[in-house]
């Protein structure tokens, strides 16, 4: 065989032909330059088409121009073309006898010279020239307007089909040559060769010197020329020459970058190069919804509206952006010059070209047109039953497959979008074909509960767009959508990968486990158990323990126990054990670590239990232990406890002989107990991360299946523990209090209640604000939301900075409707209509609202945010609309939906700072006052004097308020029976404006008769005093009062509460309080923190200060009664995001300034005079700030045309911005509190208290630095 296949890679038949290699590698030489030089002229003539258009347009005559001169040079100097030279071979005229050749350096015969000439430049030329006129009319025939006639039809045809055929039989003619060759039947590689009259032969050592000697002696024979035609005539030779002696350098030293350019351009290399080289692919094109009333239009969407048939070369029609025949188009614009459809007015094209060009600049312009979604592209794909079964390459089928199921469980675990596919049947129709039972089953496994619940789908155009719903936790509370675990258990002798909500189970069992931390004598005692109840297991587990102990064993020896759930038997007759074990081991060692432990021996048959080892030329026992050690070590494990062992496993080799000679090796891999869980791989579950569909880790996994709350590392700059998101999102990217969850029912209600009427804008002031400078916006909005009746218009400055997207200074506003029988629509109002970030503006936005809706606000059902572009009335623009078609039930179906989803936006709204933010924020507080007064309310029966001690920002007042109503409703008494009793006049004001009962002030009080009260409360004890005598005994005396001659008092005694903030104690021993010893029955409210975040951790820091350096009015009750630990944690779950900023070392007119500055921004987000207060820390600055504010306030026009008004804390009901002392604010509040303080203030901290106590969600603590004289 050595001998017939020598000639292959050496001379046979005769001694200088060369091999098949050498004649294939110098063919294929010129190949690879001329594609190389193509892409060169290309690349050049789009650089620069003005320099080297020309190039481009004339490049198959430039390079045969070319090509000509050099193979002249060539064959004429060396008797072989510019590759065969470069290989050194030669060609051999027929005929020649060996002794009688002529040497290379002489050159062809005249006749050869010719005809090589032809068959190397001349017919290369005409098959591309061949090709191309072959290419043209195909494409002819499939664009033609205006058929040609019959005749010169079918002649073409015929051509067209015939043209495969030969080309095919002329390729078999030279590849039949090729073997023949091969075989050593020919003489010539290639039928040209024969037809030029000559053979390729090696280049000889004559040949070699008599090439190098040339050029010495052409340049010492070269005579001067005489006449001047032959000067001419020799310049030229020369320059002919010279250019054939450049190309022939240049292609000499460049040919290896020729060929590794033709290989990097080459078709095999493609799909290579776009992964290496692509930018990201644009997300799918949007089509326009046909509009059903039109007579025009066909039912099927695939059917021309001209021509009623399917639709042959789709062409878009750039005015109206409706789809027909490609020829049906053209004749009709042409004829009309008007949409067949819509009528719209179209410009006549000059030519075809023309009309091609403008459908391509449409479709580039729907591809702009995005989904507001993460969209994912999967590429071609074959759907339908019968095209999936007709599929011939398994692999391309299970790569589609799988490609899809990642994407959809990447989406499901990643808040929802799209799956865009390219559908490879041109006649694939959804509505008729489906999408194949293997696909239907992978959505079956990957959605249990019903891929309807999750997945819809439609066909646009040649894409099939597959929508995902973001996943929902299910019966089985699994909070991600998995595949596979990939987390094994025995079951008997059976191995099983656990399925998503058996892996839970597990996942629980071992963090119970672990947080309950069983201990040594708990694990004897389980072990006792399985002794009682699993005797014959344990009796198999310990007699696998006794079979590795021993040091030898014998072929063919039948062992005493079989498989069981701890003993698993393997046998491989195979050569390649290793690579055997290591696919195999990773199941077993995850099973026997995450049950019992147990024994995988390898070698030994499971049905006949007998003992045949591991050949020895098979295998090396010690790669095979330290492949099995590398294995398991590369296991992915999850910890639940902090010792964090690894899996803990031995392997041992023992000895198999036969008639005492060494045959093989049995392995034993013994696997411990693991505390925790051990998986095989990586779970197969996917998620969006970095634009990308990324496979989760082990860890994030579990942590994801677990909701495990990892603490970050700036825990004390975020304050994010106990926070958390909705149950239906794994992906927690903002949070929000746990307290939450329990009201957002409740607040949905009351700031979104859905009622039959009309379309409601939200928040009413910043509507108002907006409508009143901005004349025709209400119109605006009013008429683009006018088929809708049933909803609400929520609006926002900008919902993009809302959800955590940058605030853009050309949007005016965004409005969002949510409304029944209608998809959620954001509206972005844009005040320059030459933006052009418009679009992606308000497409970023909308998908990340969707994204939210799902991921933080917890809503379940399928959801989508459609964005639409308005401009202000009066810029002469048009409302762009964004075409998009989402399927029927991403439309709100009914009230219930739009309840939901409204609950949702509230949660979304909470992790933000806005108007609405803030109004939520608001009504959650009052809630939790409401709340709170519930629980204290319980003790108004048996406890009928009580001191209420109330910690900085649990907002008493209010809880004070509430409290009067609870005695009213739980005593049966009248309003005028329950007394409240405060400090300051403006205080007093409020609370009768707010409550039915009798207020008064201390003065008051302790100068008045009160024969009709029963009840009191008392609020703001902490700022009385003495002065007026001993109100403490007065109103014990009205409330329980003794009864007359019995000397014992009255067992049906009045309420008697008093409240008071216990760090902000004024007077000390002369506020007339009891001393805090005899301050009982006493209540501590600590965790009712009922003001922002932000706000909350400022106070909490002061009072931490006041118990590290303590005030001698401050208690020792209280310092002991405040626990940092427990105020935070307190604070965390029912503080909501808010603002606390401070400034110092401020001149009055910079305080001014600010405070201006600060409420004109306010004003323009929609916020009113009545949020505000701007308090001052001594009472006689009041008068200097007011001149400053309002010059200050001019400047900005804060209000508008409404001139700013300041009102005392008495005119706090007003609805004024109120400019007061911080002492006659006391026990009032507002949304926004500006406090304004001396320097010298800085080191009396407790004023920090507060004003802190007097706000609710903004607070600015602005200093004033000391006058120098």
């Amino acid at each position: 065989m050595a001998e017939h296949g020598a000639h292959i890679t050496t001379a046979s038949v005769v001694d200088d032909q060369p091999s098949i290699f050498e004649v294939v590698a110098q063919d294929s030489l010129m190949s690879a330059v001329r594609p190389a030089l193509q892409h060169v002229v290309k690349v050049l003539a789009e650089s620069n088409p003005a320099h080297f258009g020309f190039f481009w347009r004339w490049f198959d005559e430039i390079f045969t121009l070319l090509d000509l001169l050099l193979q002249q040079h060539y064959l004429s100097k060396t008797s072989a073309s510019f590759s065969e030279n470069f290989y050194g071979l030669k060609r051999i005229v027929m005929g020649d006898q060996h002794k009688l050749q002529r040497l290379a350096s002489a050159g062809l015969p005249k006749k050869q010279f010719m005809k090589s000439v032809m068959f190397l430049v001349l017919l290369p030329y005409l098959k591309v020239k061949l090709e191309k006129l072959v290419s043209s009319l195909r494409e002819e025939d499939e664009y033609s307007i205006h058929p040609p006639s019959s005749r010169w039809k079918r002649f073409y045809r015929a051509f067209l089909a015939a043209y495969p055929f030969v080309n095919m039989a002329w390729e078999g003619w030279f590849l039949v040559q090729q073997l023949r060759y091969i075989l050593g039947k020919v003489q010539h590689h290639s039928p040209l060769l024969r037809l030029a009259g000559v053979r390729l032969g090696r280049l000889t050592v004559q040949d070699i010197q008599a090439l190098e000697h040339k050029p010495a002696e052409a340049s010492m024979m070269q005579l001067p020329a005489g006449s001047i035609g032959e000067k001419i005539k020799s310049a030229l030779k020369k320059a002919v020459g010279g250019v054939a002696l450049s190309l022939s350098t240049g292609l000499s030293v460049g040919v290896f970058f020729l060929q590794f350019l033709e290989w990097w351009y080459s078709s095999e290399n493609q799909e290579t190069i776009k992964t290496l080289t692509a930018l990201p692919t644009p997300p799918p094109p949007v089509h326009l919804d046909y509009n059903s009333d039109s007579p025009l239009l066909p039912k099927m969407k695939t059917v021309c509206p001209l021509c009623r048939k399917n639709r042959v070369n789709d062409t878009v029609l750039a005015t109206s952006g409706y789809v027909f025949c490609y020829r049906c188009v053209f004749n009709y614009v042409r004829s009309h010059q008007a949409c067949p459809i819509t009528g719209y007015p179209t410009e006549e094209r000059k030519n075809e070209n023309d009309l091609r060009a403008a459908d391509v600049e449409s479709l580039k312009m729907e591809t702009e047109m995005l989904y507001p979604e993460i969209t994912v592209e999967v590429g071609r794909v074959t759907f339908g039953e019968e095209n999936r079964k007709r599929m011939t390459n398994s692999y391309l089928k299970r790569t589609e497959n799988s490609r899809i199921i990642q994407a959809t469980c990447a989406l499901l675990n990643s808040g929802g979008g799209v799956i865009k596919a390219e559908i490879e049947d041109k006649t694939y129709s959804y509505r008729c074909h489906g999408l194949g039972h293997d696909l239907e089953t992978s959505f079956q496994k990957l959605l249990p509960s019903g891929s309807q619940k999750y997945l819809d789908y439609v066909q646009q155009g040649r894409n099939l767009m597959i929508f995902v719903k973001s996943w929902c936790p299910d019966v089985f509370s699994l909070r991600i959508c998995s595949l596979r675990s990939n987390l094994y258990q025995r079951a008997v002798t059976s191995t099983i990968n656990l399925s998503a909500h058996s892996a839970l189970e597990l996942l629980l069992e071992k963090q119970s486990r672990t947080q309950r931390g069983r201990s040594k004598m708990q694990e004897l005692h389980s072990q006792k158990a399985l002794d009682r109840y699993m005797q014959e297991e344990e009796d198999m587990r310990m007699s696998a323990s006794e079979f590795v102990k021993k040091d030898k064993l014998v072929y063919k020896e039948k062992l005493n126990f079989t498989e069981s759930t701890h003993v698993e038997f393997k046998r491989f007759t195979t050569k390649k054990i290793i690579p055997r074990t290591k696919e195999m081991l990773p199941h077993y060692v995850s099973a026997f670590a995450n049950t019992h432990g147990g024994y995988l021996i390898i070698g030994v048959d499971d049905k006949s239990k007998e003992v045949f080892g591991c050949q020895g030329e098979k295998v090396n026992p010690d790669l095979l232990k330290k492949e099995i050690e590398n294995c398991i070590e590369k296991l992915p494990t999850f910890h639940f406890c902090c010792e964090k062992p690894k899996v803990n496993f031995t392997t041992k080799i023992l000895n198999v002989y036969q008639k005492d000679v060494l045959y093989g090796y049995v392995c034993v891999v013994h696997v411990e107990p693991f505390c925790c869980v051990v998986f095989t791989e990586a779970p197969d579950s996917w998620i969006i991360r970095d634009n990308s569909v990324t496979r989760l880790s082990a860890e994030q996994w579990v942590t994801m299946m677990l909701d495990i709350q990892s603490v970050p590392s700036n825990l004390e700059a975020d304050h994010s523990l106990h926070l958390i998101s909705s149950a239906s999102s794994p992906l927690r990217s903002l949070s929000y209090p746990i307290k939450v969850l329990e009201f957002k029912e409740a607040l949905q209600q009351h700031l979104f209640p859905v009622t039959r009427e009309k379309i409601q804008f939200k928040p009413e002031s910043l509507c108002k604000k907006l409508f009143s400078d901005h004349k025709g916006l209400e119109e605006l909005m009013k008429t683009q939301i006018d088929p809708c009746s049933q909803g609400f218009v929520i609006v926002s400055r900008s919902w993009a900075s809302d959800v955590g997207l940058r605030k853009e200074q050309y949007v005016l506003c965004d409005a969002l409707l949510i409304a029944v029988n209608s998809p959620p629509v954001l509206y972005t109002i844009l005040t320059d209509p030459t933006w052009t970030g418009g679009l992606g503006y308000a497409q970023n936005t909308a998908r990340q609202l969707k994204q939210k809706l799902g991921t933080v606000g917890g809503y379940t059902g399928k959801v989508c945010v459609i964005p639409r572009l308005l401009h202000l009335p009066g810029t002469q623009c048009k409302p762009r609309e964004i075409a998009l078609r989402y399927p029927q039930p991403y439309r709100l179906a009914d009230e219930d939906e739009m309840e939901k989803l409204l609950q949702a936006l509230i949660m979304v709204s909470l992790c933000s700072r806005s108007l609405l933010s803030d109004q939520v924020g608001c009504e959650f507080s009052n809630l939790l006052v409401v709340e709170q007064c519930e629980l204290l309310s319980q003790s108004l029966q048996e406890t009928r004097e009580l001191f209420v001690h109330c910690f900085p920002g649990t907002r008493k007042t209010v809880l004070a308020i509430k409290i009067m109503e609870k005695i009213k409703d739980v005593f049966h008494c009248k309003p005028k029976e329950i007394l409240y009793v405060c400090e300051s006049d403006s205080l007093k004001d409020f609370v009768t404006q707010q409550t039915t009962c009798r207020a008064v002030t201390r003065k008051t009080f302790m100068g008045g008769e009160f024969p009709k009260i029963k009840h009191i409360v008392m609020d703001e004890t902490e700022h009385f005093c003495s002065k007026y005598g001993d109100w403490y005994m007065k109103a014990k005396s009205i409330t329980h009062p003794k009864v007359r001659g019995a000397g014992s008092e009255n067992p049906h005694h009045g309420i008697l509460w008093l409240f008071l903030d216990p760090f902000q104690v004024h007077h000390g021993d002369g506020n007339g309080l009891p001393p805090p010893s005899a301050q009982f029955p006493r209540k501590t409210i600590t965790s009712g923190i009922h003001c922002a975040l932000e706000i909350a951790m400022l106070m909490k820091e002061e009072m931490k200060r006041i118990k590290e350096n303590p005030h001698p009015s401050v208690s020792p009750d209280t310092l002991a009664a405040f626990r940092e630990a427990s105020y935070e944690e307190a604070t965390r779950a029912q503080a909501l995001p808010g603002v606390c900023e401070t400034e110092t070392n401020l001149t009055t007119e910079e305080i001014a300034r600010h405070v201006a500055e600060r409420c004109h921004h306010l004003f323009q987000c929609g916020y009113l005079p009545r949020d505000i207060a701007i308090l001052c820390r001594r009472a006689e600055d009041r008068g200097r700030y007011e001149l400053a504010l309002l010059r200050a306030m001019e400047l900005f026009e804060t209000c508008g045309p409404t001139k700013v008004v300041f009102s005392q804390a008495s005119g706090v009901l007003d609805g004024h911005i109120v400019l007061d002392s911080i002492q006659q604010f006391s026990g009032l509040e507002r949304n926004i509190v500006f406090g304004l303080s001396p320097e010298y203030a800085l080191s009396e901290e407790v004023h920090k208290l507060c004003f802190a106590s007097k706000a609710i969600k903004h607070l600015y603590l602005l200093y004033e630095k000391r006058a120098t004289f």
